[in-house]
């Protein structure tokens, strides 16, 4: 059983779900560019590559479309070796199982208009990856016309839980999700290049 510490704070639901290092670290860039952005979301070319560098492989860049589709405009190698899919120019509909695509879509979208960080943890709709689980973080950003139209996104990969295995997995089931709250963009230090 869990006590609870007299003065301290409740531990971040949404932190909690980026126990990456890396994901934590990507999240800590973009909470300095939206602060250096006077508190507003920030724009795509105030996110320099060579600030996050060491997680480029396990970074993606998307694209709202004007149809309202989602299209993964660049992905890292490391994305490419875990799930055996090269998704640069691809949709998230030609990528994702159609059970899948309605709750993920969702959670690109609510980045998108919330103008907030998302983070969801599932296993990895791939056929014959799904031994796997991601944690992905969706990170908004702003197009040259001023909309939310892009987000940078991270994966972090581990394991299933061997009590999951490969035949329980349902595409269909809805991830566990959260939405950064107005007080959790923060970041938990000084703000850092994740290129150190």
């Amino acid at each position: 059983m869990q006590q609870e510490v007299a003065g301290a704070a409740a531990p971040n639901p949404f932190r909690r779900l980026l126990d990456d290092p890396g994901l934590a670290a990507l999240l800590d860039y973009w909470c300095a560019l939206r602060r250096q952005a006077g508190g507003q979301v920030p724009s795509r070319r105030a996110l320099d590559p060579m600030g996050v560098r060491k997680l480029l492989p396990l970074v993606e860049v998307w694209r709202r479309m004007p149809d309202g589709r989602l299209r993964c405009c660049l992905s890292g190698t490391a994305i490419r070796n875990q799930t055996g899919c090269e998704c640069t120019g691809l949709l998230l509909d030609e990528l994702l199982p159609a059970a899948a695509l309605p709750s993920r879509a969702a959670l690109f979208l609510r980045a998108l208009e919330s103008g907030r960080p998302v983070a969801y943890h599932c296993p990895l709709p791939v056929p014959g990856r799904a031994h796997k689980t991601i944690t992905r973080l969706l990170l908004p950003l702003l197009d040259d016309a001023g909309e939310a139209t892009i987000l940078v996104s991270m994966i972090a990969f581990r394991p299933a839980p061997l009590a999951l295995g490969a035949a329980a997995v349902d595409p269909a089931a809805p991830p566990e999700a959260l939405e950064a709250e107005e007080t959790e963009f923060a970041p938990r230090t000084a703000p850092r290049s994740a290129a150190a």
